[in-house]
């Protein structure tokens, strides 16, 4: 987090709001830096002109929502990272790691 700060990024912990509240923050963002999950979805309630960085793992490499985004004009890309630990025998359930100068990087091309 502390490598995008000079972004402006504010964390959400989808836990913590309402599912309307939730909603809004994703209509109203203009970058959005997530891993891999179920909540990732809400990208479609983001602006055609935000910009998505998902963060996943070698073991769950899904195109659906780069899809999504080129679907809706958003500007997105799939980081991988390396595996640590799988905490489940399911492949979703990997602890993984990405580079916060490659997320950086990644942020960099998409707004500028």
């Amino acid at each position: 987090m502390a490598a995008l700060a000079p972004f402006g990024i504010e964390v959400m912990v989808a836990e913590d709001l309402s599912l309307i509240e939730q909603l809004h923050r994703f209509a109203e963002a203009e970058l959005i830096v997530t891993p891999l999950g179920g909540g990732s979805a809400a990208q479609l309630f983001a602006p055609t002109t935000a910009a998505i960085v998902e963060l996943t793992h070698r073991h769950v490499l899904l195109p659906q929502y780069g899809i999504v985004a080129a679907l809706l004009g958003q500007r997105y890309r799939q980081l991988v990272g390396p595996t640590v630990w799988n905490r489940h025998p399911g492949n979703f359930d990997w602890d993984f790691t990405v580079e916060p100068a490659a997320v950086v990087r990644a942020v960099r091309e998409l707004i500028d």
